[in-house]
């Protein structure tokens, strides 16, 4: 986490972390104006991706989602933007910024 927000940070945007889906949930609650995109792992203690997803879409959040992985079998299906671990900053970089640019359109 630590340096993924080092990478984000110095590339100009601000990132609110969480330890794994509960916790991100609870910022969701009380920082969601200001959230762009949510980043996650497919696979966290208590909570991982795959349910941080579900719960966001049952409130009705409407955020892209970029999921990351070291396993293949985690891979999300539907169309789910996907980073496999290990991943290069510039890799990280472009799918955050295709994915704000995309949702800001309204596509």
């Amino acid at each position: 986490r630590l340096t993924l927000r080092r990478i984000l940070e110095r590339h100009g945007y601000t990132v609110l972390e969480a330890r794994h889906g509960g916790d991100a949930l609870r910022v969701w609650e009380t920082r969601a104006p200001e959230i762009a995109l949510v980043l996650t792992d497919v696979r966290m203690p208590e909570m991982g991706g795959h349910e941080l997803a579900e719960s966001l879409r049952a409130a009705e959040a409407r955020v892209p989602l970029l999921f990351m992985s070291g396993y293949a079998d985690a891979v999300p299906g539907n169309g789910t933007r996907y980073l496999e671990k290990p991943f290069s900053a510039h890799a990280l970089l472009t799918a955050v910024r295709e994915l704000i640019d995309t949702s800001s359109r309204g596509a």
